[in-house]
């Protein structure tokens, strides 16, 4: 079986749709789900934050901030996502 390299961006953007994409539909069961332990465990996730930061100039200020939720859904849609384009 030959290996092949796996560019960084290409894995940056795995990582990233996969994130977005299994959030969302994470969201979106969240809606559809009963209240309840099920529920909680596929919707729930961990939050990371950084920021929101201010960098003040004179003629402009630049704020920076960064949030990451990210819940079991999610992860699972990076694993799906990572198959789907292992074959690309």
């Amino acid at each position: 079986m030959a290996t092949r390299k796996i560019r960084f961006g290409l894995l940056v953007l795995i990582l990233f749709l996969g994130l977005l994409i299994g959030s969302a539909v994470g969201k979106m069961l969240g809606v559809i789900m009963p209240p309840g332990a099920v529920r909680s465990f596929f919707v729930e996730g961990l939050d990371y934050a950084f920021g929101p930061h201010t960098l003040n100039f004179i003629v402009f200020a630049i704020t920076i901030g960064f949030s990451l939720d990210v819940n079991v859904v999610g992860v699972l849609g990076v694993i799906v996502l990572a198959q789907l384009l292992r074959w690309y």
